[in-house]
């Protein structure tokens, strides 16, 4: 009886024991079962790029308004709108002729210039002549007089006067040749020239003849300005006046741009332009390009920033690279005016560790992963199974789509991305097919 009890008992532990792996089994297999499909993606190294964009219009990196320099009646309009000129082509020509009348009325006035100073010389000369015998004839008689005084032929009253005419006589040389000096631009004590064999340079240097043919030149180029050239290659883009309007100095009249170097003025956030420096690398897109991005490299930062609307921006002018015009049908033409966006690469890194953007979550200002570690089990579907472990990462630089992962991961580590506030550290789950 005893030793059948002891059966009794030893089979009903078997079976507990029996039931017991079976139910651990079970078990186990419903915890696999029940592991979470998510989304992941796999830790890889390369480039981040970060960007900056902004939209703005073409221009022309030349421009100019060609205005009047005198007052004149436009007389001929030789361009019209959106007409090809080189530089140098005429543009209009403005009434001139009372600015020809006035040139030849200086022309005159420089030949008389000329006579006035040659007759000077003339004149100045023959004073000074004069002066140097009357001077001379003043010493034979104070001579003579000295003379005759010591023999008490004449007079002292006559000796004086003599004296007199003597001293007189030199203060009149004296002037004579100051004055003659002072014509031929000497200094005063200087012996002056009594031929004329340099008359020609005293002319030509004379302050009167120097101001008429300052004024010649300038009533000559009052000519010149009437007939209005445009200074750059280009397209005419506006025609200001009509043939028989009144132009004055500094009036518009013709505008003309460059159609060689073309710049997108691009409008920049005044919280991102300190990322902008000359040089950096620029894609740029227009819906007058369709299908085509052009490259460009930044040529020119505002060092202010304005208000456009409800915002503050910074404008910047990119250089076009011309080569990237070229499309598949020819070299594109762009517009001076039409609408575009350029996207700014503001800095480049390569070979660095990136994540999504939505593969971490930010606690305390300490970011974080949910790293995938296989456990070797598959679930029913033949799914791999990982458990999640929450990491700790160091991030760098970002782009739009990724971040830089400075420490914390490795090349192939596998995380979760998506919608990570339902997950936790420590569960199972699945990857997703998608």
């Amino acid at each position: 009886m005893k030793r059948r009890t002891a059966l009794y008992v030893i089979g009903a532990i078997l079976v507990l024991v029996i039931a017991v792996v079976v139910l651990n089994m079970t078990l186990r297999g419903s915890r696999y079962e029940t592991a979470i499909p998510i989304r992941a993606a796999a830790v890889s190294r390369g480039t981040l790029e970060d960007r900056v964009s902004g939209n703005g219009t073409f221009k022309p990196k030349a421009s100019i308004t060609v205005t009047a320099q005198v007052s004149a009646e436009v007389a001929v309009i030789l361009v019209a709108k959106n007409r090809l000129v080189r530089a140098g082509d005429v543009l209009l020509t403005l009434r001139s002729d009372d600015y020809a009348l006035a040139a030849d009325k200086t022309k005159s006035a420089l030949a008389s210039a000329r006579r006035g100073v040659r007759q000077s010389l003339v004149t100045l000369r023959a004073q000074y002549r004069g002066a140097a015998a009357a001077l001379a004839d003043a010493q034979r008689t104070m001579d003579k007089n000295r003379e005759l005084i010591s023999s008490k032929s004449i007079s002292d009253e006559t000796l004086q006067k003599s004296s007199d005419a003597l001293d007189s006589a030199g203060v009149n040389w004296q002037s004579a040749r100051e004055q003659l000096d002072l014509r031929c631009d000497l200094p005063l004590s200087a012996d002056p020239p009594l031929d004329s064999s340099e008359d020609e340079a005293i002319v030509e240097s004379s302050p009167e003849v120097e101001q008429a043919l300052l004024s010649q030149r300038a009533a000559q180029d009052d000519v010149h300005k009437c007939t209005v050239t445009s200074p750059i290659a280009g397209i005419v883009t506006d025609v200001k006046l009509s043939e028989g309007d009144m132009a004055n100095p500094s009036t518009p009249l013709v505008s003309v741009e460059s159609r060689g170097d073309m710049l997108a003025e691009i409008q920049i956030d005044e919280v991102d332009i300190g990322k902008i420096q000359l040089g950096q690398a620029a894609e740029i897109t227009s819906d007058s390009l369709i299908g085509l991005a052009i490259r460009g490299t930044v040529d020119m930062i505002s060092p202010t920033v304005m208000t456009l609307g409800s915002t503050r921006v910074s404008l910047v002018d990119v250089r076009i690279d011309k080569e990237s015009l070229r499309g598949p049908s020819g070299v594109a033409s762009l517009r001076s005016g039409a609408s575009c966006t350029a996207h700014i690469t503001t800095s480049l890194l390569k070979g660095v560790l990136l994540i999504p953007l939505s593969s971490f979550i930010t606690e305390d200002n300490v970011a974080a992963v949910y790293h995938l570690t296989p456990v070797g089990k598959k679930n029913a579907a033949g799914a791999d199974v990982y458990q999640l472990s929450k990491r700790s990462i160091t991030t760098g630089t970002s782009d739009i789509n990724n971040m830089e992962a400075s420490s914390g991961l490795t090349d192939g580590d596998r995380i979760a991305v998506g919608n990570l506030k339902l997950l936790r550290d420590g569960i199972l789950v699945t990857i997703r097919p998608d």
